[in-house]
């Protein structure tokens, strides 16, 4: 049985490269040495055998339609290497991670040409060639408080933990308008940032946003209003804090995805969270460095309130469940729960951030009187379904919304 794999990549392999990958498998033996327009074969005890050609130099006409944008525009050029797979009984196991190990040390991707698409990383999109839009896939982290927005306490734990967790996603200029008028900067910049989120906490529809350094695409908070209405609102005041992330950075760096894990437990702990989740959403767009949607971007199952009405009704890569959520979720997550202490529940799917598709079997719905549902429909737990701007995620108020602040410590 014999399979062809590709890595078409912006930057050559280097010997170091394969050594690396051949250290951690003592059984492997590998004759020849990683060259330009060389080759090396690579063999192990159970008979699977790969013969490796190249690097060699390739340029942006070269690359298949699949793959457009792998190694940038036209008049761009990188490097091809070609694995050809003889597997024994089917098993390519190791091949597979070799194409991977060799795109992530080069920046590049990894080509099935049987498949005729990018295998990795993970929600690859090739670049439009008339437009030169480049879709990817987004992680979306996102943290939910009942905390009052106007304690200053919050913003400034909140910069405190980004600084200590995740400093990618702390502000660069931010504001409650674009463009973003004002700039995180100067000895004086935490204490400005409080007073610029204080001010907007008291305004009608309050929210601000702020810009943030690779691989963090931006970030921003949205709050419950605190100015009087007169007529009844479904929910519970609360805060939502968020930012993305670009999801090519983390599938070329394991370390990031364990980062991103522990950042998203820290804030959700530091926080006070009710709930928090982390979704990873497809065909995002990159246009000139910048991030933008359209009808095909997914958003993530979220519900779409500006006060706290509920749990979402379909599946997260990863979920924080605090107080008060935790007792009553722990029935449902008992043998899948990553950990819990006394701050809430983790629940982590897989070590690599997870799409719906790959959710669908493995996130126990959670309990229909806890999440949203849609509008005069009764509450159902939904799997699989990729929400958009135009399709969105149930978002009517759950039949049962604890009281966020029963057992929350001060």
């Amino acid at each position: 049985m014999s399979h062809d794999l590709h890595v078409i990549a912006k930057r050559r392999a280097k010997a170091s490269d394969l050594d690396a990958f051949g250290s951690d498998r003592p059984g492997l033996e590998v004759d020849g040495r990683l060259k330009t327009d060389g080759l090396v074969t690579l063999a192990d005890a159970a008979g699977t055998h790969v013969e490796m050609d190249g690097p060699s130099r390739i340029e942006a006409e070269d690359v298949p339609d699949a793959a457009i944008g792998a190694i940038g525009g036209i008049g761009a050029k990188g490097w091809l290497i070609q694995l050809s797979v003889k597997a024994a009984a089917g098993v390519e196991i190791w091949p597979t991670d070799l194409a991977v190990h060799l795109a992530r040390a080069t920046d590049g991707v990894v080509y099935d040409p049987q498949l005729d698409r990018v295998t990795w990383p993970p929600g690859f999109e090739p670049r439009d060639a008339a437009t030169g839009e480049e879709r990817f896939s987004e992680i979306a982290l996102a943290w939910y408080t009942a905390w009052p927005s106007q304690d200053p306490e919050l913003p400034r734990r909140l910069l405190d933990l980004l600084a200590s967790h995740l400093p990618d996603a702390l502000p660069q200029r931010y504001g409650g308008y674009e463009p973003l008028p004002h700039r995180f900067e100067g000895d004086d910049r935490k204490e400005r940032f409080i007073g610029r989120w204080l001010e907007e906490a008291s305004g009608w529809t309050p929210s601000l946003s702020w810009t943030t350094a690779p691989p963090c695409l931006g970030g921003s908070v949205s709050m419950s209003t605190v100015q009087p209405v007169t007529y009844p609102r479904p929910g519970q005041p609360m805060v939502r804090v968020s930012v993305e992330f670009d999801s090519r950075a983390s599938a070329r760096d394991p370390a990031l995805t364990a980062r991103f894990v522990a950042a998203f437990r820290a804030v959700a702990a530091g926080l006070r969270c009710v709930y928090a989740g982390a979704t990873l959403n497809r065909n995002a767009i990159m246009t000139r460095g910048r991030p933008l949607a359209d009808s095909r971007t997914e958003w993530g199952p979220m519900p779409r309130a500006d006060r706290w009405i509920g749990l979402p009704a379909a599946p997260t890569w990863l979920a924080w469940f605090g107080r008060p959520y935790a007792d009553l979720v722990r029935p449902t997550l008992a043998g899948v729960a990553t950990e819990e202490d006394a701050s809430g529940i983790l629940l982590r799917l897989g070590t690599e951030p997870m799409h719906a598709d790959d959710l669908a079997d493995r996130f126990p719905p959670l309990p229909a009187a806890l999440i949203t549902h849609r509008l005069n429909r009764p509450a159902g737990w939904e799997t699989g379904v990729r929400y958009t701007l135009v399709a969105g995620p149930p978002s009517q108020p759950a039949d049962v919304t604890p009281n966020l602040n029963h057992g929350r410590q001060p």
